[in-house]
C-alpha cells in the first residue's frame, strides 16, 4: 500500500485528494496547505489528518502529489524529492526552466518517479489518435494547428495563457516531435494581456526541419471554450476534440489520391455541376467519439503503477520540462515583440 500525501487542498488539490482517497491501491495519509480553512476542509471531508507542517507530512509517507500554485512547485517538489519521496506535481512542472531541470536531475539522482498532470495524455481521443498522428507524421511534412481557449477563470493569475493553457498542447506536440527541433526551429510569437500582469492570449508558430509547421493558440478571455488540435498531412485531416471528446479522421478516396482529378487529367468543366457535393462524395470522414473519463483517477492509477516499477510514467518529467522550455522560448519571444 503507497503512501500518499497531498500538497495543496484548494479545488484541484482537493480532487486529488478525493481520487487518492477512492483508490484502493494507495492510503491517503494526510493533506497539507499554508491555508488552515482549505486543509482542514479536505481533511475532515476525507477522514485524514490536515498538517500544518510540510516536513512532518513527508514523514510518513512514499509520495506526494503538488497542487499548490505554480510559483511554489520549483521549491515544494524539492523538498520532496530531496525527502525521497516519488512526486506527481500538477502542470506546469515549474514556472522556469532552470527549475524544471533541476527536479528532473534530482528525480533521476534519488531513483524516484516523477510526473506531471498533463491529463490530455490521458483523455481517450487523444490515446486513439496519437498513433495515426505519428504515422501522418512520417509521410511527409504536416501542419499542425492546436486551439486551447475559456473565459476568465480567476485561478492561475500567477502565470499567463501559456503556462496555464498552452502548457498542455506543446507537451502533446513534444510527444509527436522532437523537443530539441521545436527548441531550434525558427519561430514567430505574439501575446497581449487583457488583466495585466501576464498574457492573457498568445500564439507561437513553428517552422519545422522537414516543411512541418506547427501553430498554437491559447487565450483565457474568449466566450467559448475550444480544446482541439487538428493535423492537415497528404493523406488526410485528423482532428482530435479534447472536450467532445472525439477523434476525426477525413481522407480522401482513390481517385483524389489517383490524380484522377488532376488538371493535366480532366476536363473540369463537365464537373462544375459537381462541385456542392464534390467533397461529400470524394472525401470520407470517420468519427469516433468517446465516453468521458476520469482523467485524474487515471493519473493516479499511472502514477502508482510506476512507483510500483509495472511501467514508465505517461507524462514523464524530462518531457514536462521540456514543455516548460518551449513556453519559456514564447514567452521570451512575446517580450521581444513587445518592445
Amino acid at each position: 500500500m503507497i503512501r500518499i500525501g497531498v500538497i495543496g487542498t484548494g479545488r484541484l488539490g482537493g480532487f486529488h485528494a478525493e481520487k487518492a482517497a477512492a483508490d484502493p491501491c494507495c492510503s491517503l495519509v494526510g493533506v497539507f496547505d499554508p491555508a488552515a480553512a482549505n486543509r482542514e476542509r479536505v481533511a475532515q471531508k476525507l477522514g485524514v489528518t490536515a498538517f500544518d507542517d510540510l516536513e512532518a507530512l513527508l514523514e510518513g509517507i512514499d509520495a506526494a502529489i503538488v497542487a499548490a500554485p505554480t510559483f511554489s512547485h520549483g521549491e515544494i517538489g524539492r523538498k520532496v524529492l530531496e525527502e525521497k519521496k516519488h512526486l506527481l506535481i500538477e502542470k506546469p512542472l515549474c514556472c522556469g526552466a532552470a527549475d524544471a531541470t533541476a527536479l528532473v536531475d534530482l528525480a533521476d539522482r534519488n531513483g524516484l518517479v516523477l510526473a506531471c498532470g498533463h491529463v490530455e495524455q490521458f483523455n481517450p481521443a487523444w490515446r486513439a489518435a496519437h498513433g495515426e498522428l505519428q504515422k501522418a507524421i512520417q509521410s511527409g511534412p504536416v501542419l499542425i494547428d492546436a486551439v486551447r481557449t475559456s473565459g476568465y477563470t480567476f485561478r492561475c493569475a500567477d502565470v499567463g495563457a501559456i503556462l496555464d493553457l498552452m502548457i498542455h498542447d506543446l507537451e502533446l506536440v513534444i510527444s509527436l516531435f522532437s523537443a530539441r527541433e521545436l527548441l531550434s526551429a525558427p519561430m514567430i510569437a505574439w501575446g497581449t494581456s487583457e488583466f495585466g500582469g501576464h498574457e492573457d492570449t498568445a500564439s507561437a508558430q513553428f517552422l519545422l526541419t522537414d516543411g512541418s509547421v506547427i501553430r498554437l493558440f491559447a487565450s483565457r478571455v474568449e466566450l467559448q471554450a475550444q480544446r482541439h488540435l487538428t493535423l492537415r498531412s497528404r493523406t488526410g485531416r485528423f482532428t482530435v476534440d479534447f472536450m467532445a471528446p472525439s477523434f476525426s479522421v477525413t481522407s480522401p478516396d482513390s481517385a483524389i489520391v489517383s490524380g484522377r482529378y488532376s488538371p493535366e487529367k480532366c476536363d473540369y468543366a463537365p464537373l462544375v455541376p459537381r462541385a456542392a457535393d464534390f467533397m461529400k462524395e470524394n472525401y470520407r470522414t470517420v468519427e469516433m467519439p468517446f465516453s468521458p473519463q476520469d482523467a485524474l483517477s487515471l493519473e493516479l492509477d499511472d502514477f502508482l503503477r510506476s512507483i510500483r516499477g509495472e511501467k514508465k510514467t505517461t507524462v514523464p518529467g524530462d518531457r514536462a520540462a521540456e514543455a516548460v522550455q518551449l513556453a519559456e522560448r514564447i514567452i521570451a519571444g512575446i517580450k521581444v515583440s513587445r518592445s
